[in-house]
């Protein structure tokens, strides 16, 4: 995996364009290793910057193209870009930990203009949400004892590498990126 060099990778620029640009076509992924496609820059995003509610995409940016609720957008250097990917790393992937994420933070990495993964991460309830996904967990009605038994014990130690990491999370947007993590106000209008 790559990414921007120091040169490229600037901080903040003021007054950047946070609307959402057109969707890109899809991303050939023939990689190995999340997000299975190289990547050469990242952003740091803020969206959903409002009370929870249905049919609000939970991803920056996805398939779909970019969330239309994206509120700040932040070029990020290419250590803290790593930084991100090894917190991801180290987590081995998505973390589901509550029923109803509601993601505000994200880094969306990109192939020169194209955005080919997302982290967003749920302040509210913990989760981390990947596009695309680390990997597709079974169907449960297809597994078979042992194959629960497996998943029971590699979705525990994921959750004790959980716990190390996710304070690195808020560490990372409000003290590397400067973004405010505080939830807003719940009556807060759209």
């Amino acid at each position: 995996m790559t990414v921007a060099s120091a040169a490229n990778a600037s901080t903040p620029d003021a007054g950047a364009d946070t609307s959402p640009p057109a969707a890109p076509p899809p991303v050939d992924r023939a990689g190995k290793v999340w997000p299975f496609h190289p990547w050469d820059r990242a952003e740091a995003v803020t969206f959903n910057r409002f009370a929870m509610r249905p049919g609000v995409p939970l991803h920056a940016y996805d398939e779909r193209g970019w969330s239309p609720h994206l509120a700040e957008r932040k070029r990020l250097a290419s250590a803290q870009a790593k930084s991100a990917v090894d917190l991801v790393t180290e987590t081995r992937g998505d973390v589901l930990i509550s029923a109803c994420p509601f993601p505000r933070h994200a880094v969306v990495l990109f192939d020169g203009d194209v955005p080919v993964a997302s982290i967003n991460v749920c302040f509210s309830c913990g989760d981390i949400l990947l596009w695309p996904r680390w990997s597709i967990e079974p169907a449960s009605e297809k597994l078979t004892k042992r194959g629960r038994a497996e998943l029971e014990l590699q979705r525990k130690k994921q959750l004790a590498l959980y716990d190390k990491v996710f304070p690195q999370w808020t560490s990372f947007f409000r003290d590397d990126v400067g973004l405010a993590i505080d939830e807003p106000p719940r009556d807060e209008p759209h």
